[in-house]
């Protein structure tokens, strides 16, 4: 049986996962919403990729804030070009320009809430672009608060509750693109983590919501970053001094058994065995080598619960 090996990784590793198709829901599932037609108000793709070159110069500051709120109408595009190279890149170029009122903002943070708290659309781009655009609405209010405690609240829960009850495992397609739920609910925990009006009760919410996904139940692989995606946000939440060391090493201890197997040896005998093993391997040991590397003492907290995770599996 091979021995442990703490694989050569970059700070943070590029770790990843098995495409894998998405099962028809069971009968007792949330209804499939259709994609409604994608619109823009009245721009065509070739109109929008022609004001992205120009960086909306011919629009005023009221227009750019109708167009983006406009844009939310192809969330769930499956043209990859509209939904990431138009609809993501340019909310998440003009939030990060300033180029948005709070208003716009507010309108944006309430559509993209409903969406993720309703129901999964049949080709599965809408929740998963949803969330990545939601980590940038979030990001906003991290840089200059605008939302209330009780919206703050709301995003905490919604994004729980996305992300513990993901099942479509999904990454990238060639012809039609990203979908990666995962990944992108992980970047609005990020960004939770990294805002101060966060408190550690949501902070323990959002670590425990993150510990239900290292490992998919239904035998997934990693295939696609999502591993480093999970532990990013935890590097934030460890440099802020949310956990003590105790506390870490207790919830790493907790991640780090074989269940549902009763010993590692018995993952080898089974393709989802050897997933679990895979896909928690992989996650401590992006927890191992930043911390390793990192020269933020908070952060090296993760480091002797990464590291004993380790040196128990095969």
């Amino acid at each position: 049986m091979p021995s442990m090996k703490i694989l050569p990784l970059f700070m943070f590793v590029t770790l990843a996962a098995q495409l894998a198709a998405c099962e028809n829901p069971a009968p007792t599932a949330a209804p499939i919403a259709k994609i409604a037609p994608c619109q823009i108000g009245e721009y065509s793709k070739a109109d929008m990729s022609a004001l992205k070159e120009n960086g909306y110069a011919e629009l005023t500051s009221a227009q750019i804030n109708t167009l983006a709120v406009d844009m939310l109408a192809c969330l769930g595009s499956p043209d990859p070009e509209m939904r990431d190279g138009i609809v993501f890149e340019e909310i998440s170029a003009l939030l990060r320009q300033e180029r948005l009122d709070t208003e716009t903002q507010i309108q944006m943070f309430t559509h993209l809430l409903d969406v993720l708290n309703g129901p999964e659309d049949a080709d599965g781009f809408t929740k998963p672009f949803a969330a990545l655009n939601m980590s940038e609405i979030v990001r906003a209010d991290r840089v200059q608060a605008y939302l209330s405690p009780q919206q703050r609240e709301d995003v905490v829960q919604a994004t729980i509750n996305y992300l513990t009850h993901i099942t479509d495992y999904r990454g990238y397609d060639e012809t039609r693109g990203w979908r990666h739920g995962i990944a992108h609910t992980a970047d609005i925990v990020l960004q939770l983590s990294l805002n101060p009006n966060i408190n550690e009760e949501q902070l323990a919410a959002l670590r425990a919501a993150i510990a239900t996904q290292i490992s998919p139940p239904n035998g997934h692989s990693y295939i696609y970053g999502e591993s480093e995606r999970l532990a990013r946000p935890l590097f934030y939440m460890a440099a802020r001094g949310a956990f003590d060391q105790e506390n870490w090493d207790v919830w790493l201890a907790s991640l780090a058994g074989p269940a549902p197997y009763e010993k590692w040896a018995e993952v080898y005998t089974s393709e989802a065995g050897l997933a679990k093993l895979h896909n928690t391997k992989a996650f401590f040991n992006v927890l191992y080598i930043s911390a390793q590397e990192t020269k933020n003492e908070n952060i090296k907290m993760l480091f002797p619960g990464a590291r004993a995770a380790l040196i128990s599996m095969p």
